[in-house]
């Protein structure tokens, strides 16, 4: 195991225990949608100021409109999603399962109050509180953890590179302008050739964050 990949593990393990600096900025890569879909629940975990997404390069169409916008209240790391609300049922530590909200503060079986969430989709429970690594947690970094705070976008570049489609940069554009999320086109490929900063629906895409752009 490389060097940074051993950081990276200890930083994962140890994520809830650090403080983040005001002015940490986070990003992400992703080329496809399946890594979207992998990488960007966690990545929404990490209380930095500008958590940003850079989909280079893209080599298909992805969405990314659920992450734009600010996410559920619960988060599943087994099923990487993320919810509004938990599931019906919950855990009581003493493991007795119970569906009565009621009963979650004062278990009638050992008087507890400690108890799980369930997952709505998958039906694991998981750790209510903090950002240990549980099967299904509240999160509690905040309230509403928001979404992403800016995406860059853009194709491959050099001999042998794989193809972006322009309708699939514009529609990344359009979901960033609709979500009101600032949006960079970096450079796309046009005719064969690759342009930078390129005029994409009519304009050149350079937003960054808590700029006019």
């Amino acid at each position: 195991m490389s060097k940074s990949k051993i950081e990276w593990t200890l930083w994962a393990s140890n994520k809830h225990e650090m403080v983040w600096p005001d002015n940490a900025w986070n990003g992400i890569t992703v080329c496809n949608q399946a890594e979207a879909d992998k990488k960007i629940p966690q990545h929404l975990q990490v209380p930095a100021k500008v958590r940003f997404l850079s989909i280079e390069p893209m080599l298909e169409p992805v969405d990314i409109g659920s992450a734009l916008e600010n996410c559920g209240e619960f988060y599943c790391p087994n099923c990487q999603k993320f919810f509004d609300e938990p599931g019906e049922n919950y855990l009581c530590d003493c493991g007795k399962e119970f569906a009565d909200p009621e009963e979650r503060d004062n278990c009638p079986s050992c008087g507890c109050g400690d108890w799980e969430y369930q997952c709505p989709d998958c039906g694991k429970y998981g750790d209510s509180g903090g950002l240990s690594h549980s099967s299904c947690r509240q999160r509690t970094i905040s309230e509403q953890l928001p979404g992403l705070d800016w995406v860059i976008v853009g194709c491959e570049s050099g001999p042998g590179r794989r193809h972006t489609e322009i309708r699939w940069i514009e529609d990344v554009v359009k979901q960033c302008v609709e979500a009101n999320v600032p949006v960079f086109v970096k450079q796309a490929e046009i005719d064969g050739k690759v342009v930078k900063m390129p005029e994409i629906l009519g304009k050149v895409w350079d937003q960054m964050p808590g700029g006019d752009g």
